[in-house]
């Protein structure tokens, strides 16, 4: 028996010692970040406000059509809603409510999931040190924006594992090595990059000023390879400009300025930047000590600058250094989601520090069990608590789809084109009001007096919590004489979204 131990032992010893530790842990963060992700995908929960607008654009628009600028002030990458709404096609699951949801975020999850190993790749390859490979790789597996976005209908996620690819290539681009068939395979890249992510341009700005340098530092200017990469970028961007932002700038930007700048001021300036640099930093990175969060950047950029070479240091902050700019000139807002195609830069920057840490054996047992410990913690926790959005949509279409008249003509809406994206609605039959206003201003009272006795709902999914409207109209229902309130659902996270079917019984 001894003997067939020591065998045992000496035959699997020289597999162990063979097994990689940096490959076999980063391994292990990152499929506790896709089992993350696909928790919250199989959620499944509603849709929420904007990716009801959005779906809806992706549903009733043709594919052509979506190149072109959207309704309810939604902005969206072409190819990214072309992307969804083709799956959403191949699936032939539009009238299905439920898998519907799942087959249009489909996309962004798979996005989400392919930036974890692919982020892991990129700075093993940036700093070739384990700790910060796994401590980097950790943090944007477990942070809560990424993990919300992957089960989101919106671009974010797409835009996030963009910013990776484009870094790997970026990085791994020898200019002057390269042959003309693989840099065409690059400059393909460059050019589809902005069609699935705006954000791309800032990204692809750091990097084409990396091979500018390295070209210039090389002497290497090799006329067939500078129009390989910079005749399709030129074009590209003139067709992007012209053709699609030029439009949708047009359209959309005096309400989407007005609405950074006053409703949720994310625009930097002189005056505020010291405050509400840190306030949206927090939401796409929590520090646990944000009084001394400029601090700790400032170490941090201290070793960066120190010991990092100048490729690194240029694709991680000119990125950032520019959509600060564009926040400044008010151009790009400086939001949670907007910026968190910047998460993986900001997450290398953060993590700078752990090259003072010494590396040993103790201090990899230790940063080992502190990883184990977390991950635990991660999956004990409901999926819920990654969702930042929680609305009812489907829940209140569904009940409205059972209950109601089949052309919806009983019904009061408050959101119409979001509920639009769950039933088939005919615009002449819809009843509607504005939740944005005072409920003083609302035309509910009078249509409701001109109702004939009979079954009628009304639905309000939009929270205006500073005008009471939700409140005030649910008040009035209550207390008219003339109806009889049969059943009211609420939203169980916020009771100013609810859906009542009423009697009008005088």
């Amino acid at each position: 028996m001894k003997t067939n131990l020591k065998e045992i032992y000496s035959n699997t010893l020289p597999l162990i010692k063979k097994i990689n530790l940096t490959y076999l842990i980063t391994g292990l963060i990152i499929l506790c970040g896709i089992i993350l992700r696909l928790k919250v995908y199989f959620y499944n929960q509603s849709l929420w406000l904007d990716e009801c607008s959005l779906g809806g654009n992706i549903l009733h628009r043709s594919y052509f059509k979506l190149f072109k600028a959207l309704d309810r002030y939604q902005v969206a990458p072409p190819f990214f809603m072309v992307t969804c709404k083709f799956l959403l096609d191949i699936s032939h699951q539009v009238n299905n409510f439920y898998t519907k949801d799942l087959v249009l975020r489909l996309f962004p999850c798979i996005c989400s999931i392919v930036s974890l190993p692919l982020f892991a790749i990129l700075v093993q390859k940036m700093f070739k040190n384990r700790y910060f490979t796994w401590i980097s790789t950790a943090m944007l597996v477990f942070n809560p924006a990424a993990i919300n976005y992957a089960q989101e209908l919106k671009q974010y996620s797409c835009e996030m594992m963009f910013t990776i690819i484009l870094l790997l290539a970026f990085l791994s681009l020898d200019i002057k090595n390269i042959c003309y068939k693989k840099l065409a395979l690059y400059s393909l890249l460059f050019t589809i990059a902005p069609w699935f992510s705006s954000s791309a341009w800032f990204i692809m700005a750091a990097g084409f000023a990396v091979t500018i340098i390295d070209m210039i530092k090389n002497k290497h200017f090799d006329k067939t390879k500078i129009a390989i990469l910079f005749i399709p970028l030129i074009a590209n961007f003139l067709v992007w400009a012209l053709l699609w932002y030029k439009p949708v700038n047009k359209s959309l930007f005096d309400w989407m300025h007005q609405y950074w700048l006053s409703k949720d001021p994310s625009f930097l300036s002189f005056h505020n930047f010291s405050q509400m640099f840190v306030e949206k930093i927090q939401k796409l990175i929590e520090f646990p000590y944000p009084q001394y969060l400029f601090l700790f950047l400032f170490l941090n950029l201290i070793i960066f600058f120190t010991t990092r070479e100048y490729r690194n240091k240029c694709v991680t902050l000119i990125p950032i250094l520019l959509c600060i700019t564009a926040s400044f000139m008010e151009h790009y807002p400086f939001d949670q989601r907007l910026i968190l195609f910047l998460l993986p830069l900001f997450i290398i920057l953060y993590c700078q520090l752990l090259f003072v840490v010494k590396q040993s054996k103790l201090t990899t047992a230790v940063l080992v069990l502190l990883l184990a410990f977390v991950s635990i913690n991660q999956f004990s926790v409901s999926a819920k608590r990654y969702l930042m959005h929680k609305d009812y949509y489907r829940n209140f279409a569904l009940i409205l789809q059972e209950n109601a008249n089949k052309d919806f003509s009983n019904v009061i809406f408050t959101t119409p084109f979001q509920y639009g994206y769950y039933l088939d609605l005919k615009s002449k039959n819809i009843l509607r009001d504005n939740p944005w206003q005072d409920f003083e201003k609302s035309t509910i009272p009078e249509k409701i007096t001109n109702f004939p006795k009979g079954d009628y709902w009304v639905e309000v999914s939009y929270s205006n919590k500073k005008s009471h409207y939700s409140l005030n109209l649910k008040k009035y229902i209550y207390n008219n004489p003339n109806l009889k309130v049969l059943k009211i659902w609420q939203n169980p996270v916020d009771e100013t979204k609810y859906l009542i079917h009423f009697e009008k019984i005088k």
